[in-house]
């Protein structure tokens, strides 16, 4: 048989149908059954999209989970701020690493002046997310200590009590069942898939492998039409921040693949 147009054309067809069916099945699955765990989070969590120059579309919304960990301590002198903000916290030591499957010795033992950390390779691991927990709590009292100021006026305190997300990453692992029994509230603890990349650093002449959380696997949730009017029409800028765009806390469920979904959502009044 002579392969036409109109046969790639229609193989085309058959494959875009074949790909949608296999990512709605797995949406289905996903939420199918009680939800592994479901977390409320407000505007301090997602994100409505930053408004880029000249880029007025706004016929969907996806807002982005905003997570963060706990910097190491002023006092701890293991790992600088500089690595703290590439999202490294002391409990990613080699100890850690290790348990996550990674040779930490044939990490240290790699020419990195050659290589690079950069290429260093990623690796999936389940992440804990905590909300409002001790690692918040942890970040207050911080920044009640420091009491410095940053540019826009406001005290490290102010900006962690009104603005910064109270979402955290406190565990990693790969075994589900053994998070989840340490992490028993599904009200507070989410269990998701994200990426691990490892790095090396020298201190004091010791090379040490330590690790970023760069990403979790699936970083966003799209808004259904029907909950569209919970969340505001304007978008964020640099010049304002999630104080400034309205209101609102919804409902994440996180499924059987441990992927998002908003179950609910709602405006609520400034607190």
């Amino acid at each position: 048989m002579k392969w036409s147009a109109k046969h790639t054309v229609l193989a085309g067809l058959a494959l875009i149908t074949g790909v949608n069916a296999i990512a709605l099945g797995g949406v289905a699955y996903n939420r199918s059954g009680e939800a592994e765990s479901t977390l409320r989070l407000g505007e301090r969590e997602l994100h409505v999209p930053y408004r880029w120059s000249g880029s007025k579309e706004n016929s969907g919304l996806e807002l982005q989970i905003d997570w963060r960990v706990l910097p190491p301590a002023p006092e701890e002198p293991s790992l600088s701020y500089d690595y703290a903000y590439r999202s490294t916290t002391e409990w990613m030591d080699e100890k850690k690493l290790a348990m996550l499957g990674f040779d930490t010795a044939t990490l240290l033992a790699r020419d990195l002046e050659k290589i690079g950390d950069r290429h260093l390779q990623s690796k999936e691991v389940l992440l804990v997310l905590e909300l409002n927990g001790p690692a918040y709590r942890e970040a207050i009292e911080r920044a009640r200590k420091r009491g410095d100021k940053v540019s826009d006026g406001l005290t490290d305190l102010q900006r962690e009590e009104r603005i910064r997300t109270r979402l955290f990453v406190v565990d990693a692992g790969l075994d589900q069942l053994a998070l989840r029994q340490k992490y028993l509230d599904r009200r507070q603890y989410a269990i998701v898939r994200g990426q691990v990349q490892p790095f090396t650093l020298e201190i004091k002449g010791v090379r040490r492998v330590w690790a970023s959380i760069t990403a979790l696997s699936v970083s966003s949730v799209n808004v259904p039409l029907e909950m569209r009017s919970a969340f505001p029409d304007e978008s964020r800028t640099y010049e304002n921040d999630a104080q400034k765009v309205g209101k609102y806390e919804a409902d994440i469920s996180f499924g059987k693949r441990l992927e998002p979904w908003i179950a609910s959502a709602k405006r609520v009044s400034p607190r």
